[in-house]
């Protein structure tokens, strides 16, 4: 008897319904809102990260500077001629803090025409900064753009006249001078100035809109004002040119809504920024003891 061999028939082939192809297309799409802002928020916390560790580094270069001058601490900006103003045009023999600590980190140089290569650049360089096309026409600032700012009393302008004082001419403080140096912060990100292509002042002539230098009495003894108060934060924008709100804090981290600062004693720490006049960091984090330091200037 012959037995013809039947193949079981194929399985008839069935297409996606429109129906199911909206509940897959809606089931990605949930998934997707779900990740994006944990995959924003981890990118924003690296960058931060990123920044806290040039800081750190920073700190590390401050101590290195400190120890091969006699404690004292950086300066902030110098534009190389000492008679007390604080407006010219910076010439080759000036200087600032991040040509002095890369002078420290990589042996240099210490004035703006002693730096011929571009050392340790990406250390004075945020990751959350906009990055220019061009680099800087300030002097020094060409081989390496820098993003942050210093204090202004601590690392200020060696120019800046002390009313408070009576003296023309403010040399940086030494370290060891500073009481409650875990607490008073030293350098932190700094507003970007358009005109310069993106600079930040060295200097924080700006800092709790200028109050370092008018009311606050942080070199006469006990201010007569709630050192808990937030500083005012400026309106947390990139200044169009070196006038406000150049000079300040720029809390350009976490969505514009923190700022890294590194303190004396050498730690980093992001601050929150809330508002205008609700921040985290507090008048007592920038006032500072009395010194009594006084550069004559003939």
């Amino acid at each position: 008897m012959d037995i013809t061999f039947v193949p079981p028939r194929a399985a008839a082939r069935r297409a996606f319904t429109l129906v199911e192809l909206l509940v897959v297309i809606g089931i990605i799409a949930v998934l997707i809102g779900i990740l994006l802002p944990a995959l924003t928020r981890s990118r924003m916390q690296a960058s931060q990260l990123q920044c806290l560790s040039n800081l750190r580094t920073m700190g590390n270069a401050i101590e290195m500077y400190a120890n091969l001058y006699k404690g004292s601490l950086p300066i902030g900006a110098f534009d190389g001629n000492l008679n007390g103003n604080t407006t010219e045009a910076r010439t080759a023999r000036g200087t600032d803090f991040p040509t002095l600590l890369k002078d420290v980190m990589s042996r240099s140089g210490s004035s703006y025409q002693d730096v011929t290569k571009k050392p340790a650049r990406n250390v004075f360089q945020c990751p959350d900064a906009y990055q220019a096309s061009k680099t800087s026409t300030m002097l020094g600032a060409d081989e390496g753009m820098n993003h942050y700012t210093g204090h202004p009393r601590l690392m200020g302008n060696i120019d800046q006249w002390n009313q408070d004082l009576n003296a023309n001419g403010m040399p940086p403080y030494k370290k060891a001078q500073v009481k409650n140096s875990s607490e008073i912060v030293l350098i932190f990100d700094g507003v970007q100035i358009a005109s310069d292509n993106g600079v930040a002042s060295c200097e924080g002539y700006g800092i709790d809109n200028l109050r370092l230098f008018f009311d606050h009495l942080c070199l006469r003894g006990n201010p007569a004002f709630n050192l808990s108060l937030s500083v005012d934060g400026g309106p947390n924008k990139d200044a169009a040119n070196w006038a406000a709100p150049a000079g300040n804090i720029r809390w350009r981290h976490m969505g514009n809504r923190s700022a890294n600062f590194l303190f004396v004693d050498g730690h980093a720490a992001p601050l929150k920024y809330l508002g205008q006049n609700k921040t985290e960091l507090l008048r007592r984090n920038i006032c500072v003891n009395r010194v009594n330091q006084k550069l004559k200037i003939p």
